[in-house]
């Protein structure tokens, strides 16, 4: 089973260089949940499979995606279902680039679904056996999420 320690470091490096090299976006990583309470969180989501499995979950403030969705575009989107086109893709290389990394740390054969786009908060059951890194910026907060395959479930 591959350790979230591996992973953690890896993980935290990968999702502040993408998000600042795609959205333009510097996110700070911070040691608490500051996601609001008010629902307007929404979830990317990517099963991971092979050596081990897992599930990779990235919820974020609407108005985080909605800014990252446009700086991606490089002009304003219409609505969330295009956020969710684009912010499925950004999700999607920081995948790519978190199993590669991964793959050549620990020798792993790891794959990944293209990952899912939820207009709402998803979390999965067993928080204390999860991989758990916060993130602010300007723009809002995300949460970073790995729940191995048994603790997924919501």
């Amino acid at each position: 089973m591959v350790q979230w320690e591996s992973i953690q470091e890896l993980m935290d490096e990968v999702v502040k260089e993408m998000t600042k090299k795609m959205a333009g976006i510097d996110l700070e990583r911070t040691s608490t949940d500051v996601l609001p309470r008010d629902g307007k969180v929404s979830a990317l989501i990517a099963e991971v499979s092979g050596t081990d499995g897992f599930t990779l979950v990235y919820n974020a403030e609407d108005a985080l995606l909605w800014e990252i969705a446009q700086n991606m575009k490089h002009r304003p989107v219409a609505d969330m279902d295009e956020v969710g086109e684009y912010t499925r893709e950004y999700f999607n290389v920081i995948c790519g680039h978190v199993i590669s990394r991964l793959n050549l740390k620990t020798k792993s054969s790891l794959r990944f679904a293209m990952p899912q786009y939820l207009p709402f908060p998803f979390v999965g059951k067993d928080k204390e056996d999860a991989l758990v890194l916060y993130y602010q910026s300007g723009k809002g907060s995300a949460r970073v999420q790995g729940v191995y395959a048994n603790n997924a479930n919501n």
